[in-house]
């Protein structure tokens, strides 16, 4: 498979994002996204979790075969969710962002240290988070309205299990542009 790529900046990003089983608490996130959308939120496109943000990637092809490679090594696996939290996006000022915290697992962590380590044998970084800050989460919507608090009902605890069955391999083309290169299927 051979990738066309641009040498713009916003086409250097890659993301690499686990991707959910679509069941009963699959489910419960759409809805909690299209509650986003009522209050005026713009939503995330197709709910996900982003488990590694990289930078400077300047050879797609080289990172498609190393996360193909890696990823024949993985199972299917759960997060499992925390709350809805209320966060500020430093790529949109004056926005905030509804997210559903997912928890830190020893799953998640193995899957952020490995790519991370993918990358930089590729020349390329891992954006600006390191374990500790690294929050994950699924991203729901942005707003620019100040209606984001009113998402948040009074005790945000929302306990999900939710399957991941595939990663997906995704660069920027733009502000809020993204496109999928490829989807790795975890048995």
């Amino acid at each position: 498979m051979q990738i066309e790529f641009s040498p713009e900046p916003l086409a250097q990003r890659a993301f690499v994002l686990a991707r959910f089983v679509q069941d009963d608490m699959f489910a419960l996130v759409a809805q909690l996204a299209r509650a986003a959308i009522q209050l005026g939120g713009v939503p995330a496109g197709a709910p996900h979790c982003t488990v590694q943000y990289l930078d400077g990637v300047t050879d797609l092809n080289a990172l498609h075969h190393q996360l193909a490679t890696y990823c024949r090594s993985l199972r299917a696996f759960t997060l499992q969710t925390l709350r809805l939290e209320i966060g500020t996006s430093a790529q949109l000022i004056d926005s905030s962002v509804v997210w559903l915290a997912v928890e830190k697992s020893a799953t998640l962590y193995r899957l952020y240290d490995d790519i991370g380590a993918i990358a930089r044998a590729l020349g390329f970084t891992t954006h600006g988070f390191t374990r500790d800050t690294w929050i994950p989460h699924i991203f729901l919507a942005r707003f620019s309205n100040g209606n984001a608090p009113r998402l948040i009902p009074r005790d945000p605890t929302i306990d999900l299990q939710l399957r991941v069955r595939r990663l997906d391999l995704t660069h920027q083309l733009g502000a809020q542009e993204y496109e999928r290169i490829a989807s790795f299927d975890l048995p």
